[in-house]
């Protein structure tokens, strides 16, 4: 649904946002903002940006409202203040949290082909392609079946590939805060 308003918002001729530059005086930056190799992947990366920021952030907040008061309150007493205390306390007692969204996210990522395939279909000449758009287009437009599946397995790998070092990173992460009592250096 989004992807629908934003391309009826991007629209050259009609759309809101041409219409708002025309109405400021900023005529000379109207654009075909889905139509252009220069814009179109910056629209397309913006509007995934706004679908995907308020869940990410309502996650984090959640995660920052279960910070217990006390273990804060004490830290101040004990010295650690501003970036002390989000480094050495808060950022530790979240980085599962952000582990868990980390994952989710790149995951999200590499599906988006529905705001891609609705604004954009891939192009203008490929600029917005993504790899669900090409395994789309190959499995279902050309009838390549198996180039379309070689595709989405070796997305599939890199995907877990990602994850998985995201995963190992955070892990060692919080291993090694684990073995030093959570002081580093």
């Amino acid at each position: 649904m989004s992807a629908v308003i934003w391309s009826l918002i991007f629209e050259p001729t009609i759309g809101m946002l041409n219409q708002l530059l025309a109405a400021v005086g900023l005529d000379s930056w109207q654009r075909v903002w889905l139509g252009s190799q220069d814009t179109s992947l910056l629209s397309v990366i913006l509007v995934w940006v706004w679908r995907t920021i308020p869940f990410d952030m309502l996650i984090l907040l959640g995660s920052l409202l279960k910070i217990p008061k006390e273990l804060l309150e004490a830290s101040k007493i004990d010295g650690c203040t501003g970036i002390r205390s989000i480094w050495h306390i808060i950022l530790p007692l979240m980085l599962p949290t952000i582990m868990l969204l980390s994952i989710i996210s790149i995951a999200n990522d590499f599906r988006s082909f529905d705001i891609v395939w609705i604004m954009t279909q891939g192009g203008p000449i490929g600029s917005t392609e993504i790899a669900s758009t090409l395994v789309y287009k190959l499995g279902f437009q050309e009838n390549h079946y198996g180039y379309a599946n070689a595709v989405a397995f070796m997305v599939f790998v890199i995907v877990t590939a990602i994850v998985g070092l995201v995963g190992l990173i955070f892990r060692s992460r919080n291993g090694t805060n684990e073995r030093t009592g959570g002081q580093e250096g």
